[in-house]
């Protein structure tokens, strides 16, 4: 929230993960603007970005994806919008994805990343709320070197699933003519820990590995 409109969450009546509240009528998005612009806007998204949360407001398209969220579906939903977009407007299309939070990479990646790993954490249904969960930080203190490789290879699988997408996007964009008067923004709103400071996942510290994020413009 804080990203599209550039203002704190404490004046925009959010709040923390367990009780976010939901986005302000009354605060200007980046959406918003474009649109007031004459751009044609469009959003499509995955976890928590919702229209439920009023992440919504200024986007005359607003799509969400599948409960299990991929890069993949994605860019293609976002080639379709672009196959019937209003060629007259300029346009702002905002693609958001929870793929990297999943800790389950496509089976591709899978095997292209992920190295034999035979640790107790390979019997985990759910990595994610392992490496997340705050009951778990205890035993987070307690994984080896062997456990750390494995959930940064599980990571680093889905950020290359994720990065390919977004290659594929860029090749959408010079097939319909558009690369060349596009700008492309990739971002995150956060990053991952890994045991640098004893604990896992994002939102307990903030140090550098939470903190310091990818802002690459094209």
């Amino acid at each position: 929230a804080t990203m599209l409109t550039s203002q704190y969450p404490s004046a925009l009546g959010v709040g923390p993960f367990a009780d976010p509240g939901r986005l302000s009528e009354a605060a200007v998005t980046l959406a918003e603007v474009f649109r007031q612009h004459g751009f044609a806007t469009a959003a499509i998204t995955g976890g928590y970005v919702s229209r439920q949360l009023g992440f919504d407001q200024g986007f005359d398209s607003f799509q969400a994806t599948p409960d299990t969220p991929s890069m993949a579906y994605t860019v293609t939903y976002a080639d379709e919008w672009l196959e019937r977009r209003d060629t007259a407007r300029p346009f702002f299309l905002f693609l958001h994805t929870f793929e990297v939070h999943q800790y389950r990479p496509p089976e591709e990646f899978r095997r292209r990343w992920v190295r034999p790993y035979e640790g107790s954490l390979g019997e985990l249904e759910n990595v994610q709320a392992f490496v997340q969960s705050a009951a778990n930080q205890e035993r987070v203190r307690e994984l080896g070197a062997e456990d750390w490789r494995y959930l940064r290879d599980l990571y680093d699988a889905c950020l290359a699933s994720v990065d390919s997408e977004i290659g594929r996007l860029l090749e959408v964009l010079q097939a319909r003519g558009l690369r060349e008067t596009t700008l492309v923004v990739v971002t995150s709103d956060h990053g991952e820990e890994f045991g640098e400071h004893g604990g896992s996942g994002h939102g307990y510290t903030l140090y550098d590995e939470n903190q310091r994020l990818p802002l690459l413009l094209n």
